[in-house]
């Protein structure tokens, strides 16, 4: 019967169907007709969210180190602490000078030459420990110098790049003017090592914020001097007011 009732279709001759094939039909268009929509649905594509532009600046690490209130004071503070290293170990080399000197007065193997032997020996030692103190100050200074000069740099860029929005700031690290005598005195891997810290090599002046960071900078330096000063003032008037 199915055979005939599909041969009669396909020859284009109307057939009556049962009710049952009638439903069965039905229902398969039906489920046809959801596939369909579902698939059109799937392939669908929704417009993707606006992408802002993204927003760069530059800063001169070279020149805010050097331009840097505070960066400035460490250094005076380093300056100060090696002139004074260096008076006591030329007070000490002028002492273990004249003790070799005065070894000469004394017959080799008596008792005067082996106590200024003794003498120099630690002399000398002296001073050896007191060049090797100098050595580890001045590099703990330098240590400080560096990490809290950086940590000032590192907040001040993060907070204007965030009022300004700005999504990447690169370091850019300029050569400085070097004087000729200063130039003769470097050697090839000195300067090579100059030229590789420098990361981009080339930024208009519209991207670089150096001037506006080191402007934040010294002025948050000039305040907090300002209020570190006025503290001072009220301890002292404290002081002399509990005097008797």
């Amino acid at each position: 019967m199915r055979e005939k009732l599909g041969f009669s279709v396909a020859c284009g001759k109307n057939v009556r169907f049962p009710k049952w094939e009638k439903r069965y039909m039905l229902k398969s268009l039906i489920v046809l007709l959801l596939l369909c929509l579902g698939a059109a649905g799937g392939t669908e594509k929704t417009a993707p969210p606006p992408v802002r532009d993204l927003r760069i600046a530059v800063v001169d690490l070279s020149r805010l180190f050097q331009e840097y209130k505070r960066a400035r004071e460490f250094r005076d503070e380093l300056i100060t602490l090696l002139r004074s290293y260096s008076n006591k170990l030329k007070s000490l080399r002028r002492r273990v000078a004249q003790n070799r000197n005065e070894l000469k007065d004394y017959a080799i193997g008596t008792a005067e030459f082996l106590a200024k032997q003794e003498e120099l020996r630690e002399r000398v030692n002296e001073l050896r420990a007191l060049e090797q103190e100098a050595a580890a100050a001045r590099n703990s200074k330098w240590v400080i110098l560096l990490k809290d000069t950086y940590a000032d740099i590192d907040a001040a860029v993060q907070e204007y790049a965030r009022e300004r929005k700005i999504d990447l700031v690169i370091k850019q690290q300029s050569i400085g003017e070097y004087e000729e005598a200063t130039l003769k005195k470097m050697t090839r891997d000195s300067m090579a090592i100059e030229i590789s810290q420098r990361t981009i090599l080339f930024a208009t002046d519209q991207l670089d914020i150096t001037d506006a960071i080191l402007e934040r900078l010294n002025e948050t330096y000039d305040r907090l001097a300002a209020e570190e000063k006025k503290e001072a003032k009220t301890e002292a008037k404290s002081l002399e007011d509990v005097k008797p």
